[in-house]
């Protein structure tokens, strides 16, 4: 799983590593979360403030965290059953831009990692996850410069405290267990690109 702030390139690396594999001999597929199901095409909404008051009973306003927070566990839990483990049982490399650590560190400060924890209970760990971090300034300059819409956590007062719990959070999912590396993400796509591989090749040389 790759995982880090927004703008720290995930979606970039995501996207190189599947390629590499693949040049490797590997099978691999690329998804993402939210996922493409219905309750992750909700969260996209959400996300970028784009829910219709009349047309969907609410308002970006009235979505607070813990309801976030659910709606992400139930759409893991069906992104794990529709996508990822039928391409693992397949034998392929899953690669997946966000998953657990990202719902820790955006709603855990507001409602609690136990009672995160205990709802994404049957998310099953991944073999790896890669956390990108980049300073915060880096990233936002980086959002900046992509254009589009703002998301709901892309404000740059929030990025600091974001990097924070993401790292508070890895911590917490190292001491439980899981395999968890840290890679630097500032330089050139190619630069983290070969950070990237060299934290992922020995997982794939044990499988």
């Amino acid at each position: 799983m790759i995982e880090g702030l927004d703008g720290a390139g995930k979606t970039t690396q995501a996207r190189l590593l599947v390629q590499w594999a693949e040049a490797q001999g590997w099978r691999a597929y690329l998804t993402t979360e939210p996922s493409r199901g219905a309750i992750g095409r909700l969260l996209r909404r959400i996300l970028l403030n784009r829910l219709h008051p009349d047309a969907d009973g609410g308002s970006e306003a009235q979505v607070d965290e813990a309801i976030l927070a659910l709606l992400f566990a139930a759409d893991r839990l069906d992104h794990v059953r529709m996508e990822v483990l039928p391409h693992l049982e397949a034998g392929d490399l899953v690669v997946s831009d966000r998953y657990l650590l990202s719902s820790l560190a955006y709603q855990g400060t507001a409602v609690g990692l136990d009672w995160l924890l205990a709802i994404n209970a049957r998310a099953p760990a991944p073999d790896l996850t890669v956390l990108l971090d980049a300073p915060p300034e880096v990233c936002a300059a980086r959002i900046a410069a992509r254009g589009g819409a703002a998301e709901r956590y892309d404000r740059p007062a929030m990025l600091a405290q974001i990097r924070q719990r993401f790292l508070d959070a890895a911590e917490l999912l190292c001491a439980r267990g899981q395999r968890l590396v840290y890679i630097d993400a500032t330089g050139t796509p190619e630069e983290v690109h070969r950070r990237v591989r060299e934290a992922v090749e020995p997982v794939l040389r044990a499988r």
